[in-house]
């Protein structure tokens, strides 16, 4: 029969203790300082939260960590940060502010490297840009990064959530520069591309100006719709001369229209293509809606609109002189 290995007194030996140790931590986690874990809520009172992470110990973090889980209730899994498996009072240290903080860089490093697009707000204004919250991690978006136009009241942009790409990131202090320009400047170069000669658009009317009318036709994507492109009339010298049937401006601000590209003329460098509109277009052409007694040799009556060198202009019809 073997022998058994115990002590005079019918104890286990020191060599069996010690692998009855080794086979009590074998069997625990193997869960190391700094590092993410799951936890099990197990007691939620009016300061502090009680967490179970398969540790030694239970883990004890404050009620405060917790503002932004109304509804925690016990039972719940929670994503910890083990800052210390045991401190010198031999109690157990955790984290579910510095785990939201990593988890939230690990998605800004993803988001870096596949290129994706991140929500963040603007909370608050620093030297040369703004600081913006992207889950609890504050970075920098430059003034130069913000739009494709230059923007001079940082302020109304305050409190504000955008849709933002990571420019680059620093590791080591875990910070990173945004943009929101590059976005934009993405989704104006995708519309460009899709605008083609002849296409009916719909946008809004920004300006109106002696010599045209602006229509915005995505977000800093204006074009302009010439006044001779407004009206067949050549008469017409400035847009507010056009009006509807009962004497309304045609054309007001803020108001949306249906405009007809004429011209995509492409700038230097990265600069938005010029691009001209007509409404005229989307309009019957007079010349092709002339009475048939109206033909070479007709006596008719018109208006004369102007008196050159060269003649003189006889408007018979609107539209055509």
């Amino acid at each position: 029969m073997p022998e058994k290995h115990t002590s005079p007194q019918g104890e286990p030996s020191s060599s069996s203790l010690e692998t009855l140790l080794k086979s009590i931590e074998g069997s625990l986690p193997t869960n190391k300082n700094k590092q993410l874990a799951e936890a099990t809520v197990l007691q939620i009172g009016e300061k502090s939260v009680l967490v179970d992470a398969q540790l030694k110990a239970d883990g004890v973090i404050s009620i405060n960590e917790f503002k932004d889980l109304p509804n925690l209730k016990v039972g719940d899994t929670i994503k910890i940060y083990i800052e210390n498996l045991e401190d010198r009072n031999g109690e157990l240290i955790v984290s579910r502010k510095k785990a939201k903080k990593l988890e939230a860089w690990k998605k800004i490093e993803t988001s870096y490297a596949e290129e994706k697009t991140l929500l963040g707000k603007v909370i608050g204004r620093v030297k040369g840009g703004l600081e913006v919250d992207i889950n609890g991690i504050t970075t920098f978006l430059p003034g130069s990064q913000i739009d494709t136009t230059p923007v001079t009241d940082f302020d109304s942009l305050l409190h504000q959530t955008m849709e933002l790409a990571v420019l680059s990131i620093n590791r080591e202090k875990k910070n990173a520069v945004v943009s929101r320009r590059v976005l934009l400047e993405y989704e104006q170069k995708a519309l460009i591309e899709k605008l083609e000669v002849g296409q009916v658009l719909e946008g809004t009317i920004k300006n109106i100006t002696r010599f045209g009318v602006f229509v915005e036709l995505a977000s800093d994507i204006t074009g302009l719709v010439y006044v001779k492109e407004t009206s067949w009339d050549k008469k017409v010298t400035h847009p507010d001369q056009i009006t509807d049937e009962e004497g309304n401006p045609l054309f007001v601000i803020g108001e949306p229209i249906k405009v007809v590209v004429k011209e995509i003329e492409p700038q230097e460098g990265h600069r938005i293509p010029r691009i001209a509109l007509s409404t005229r277009a989307l309009l019957p052409n007079p010349w092709d809606d002339l009475p048939e007694s109206i033909e070479i040799g007709s006596v008719v009556k018109g208006n004369v609109t102007s008196i050159q060198d060269r003649g003189i202009c006889v408007r018979i019809k609107e539209g055509v002189e």
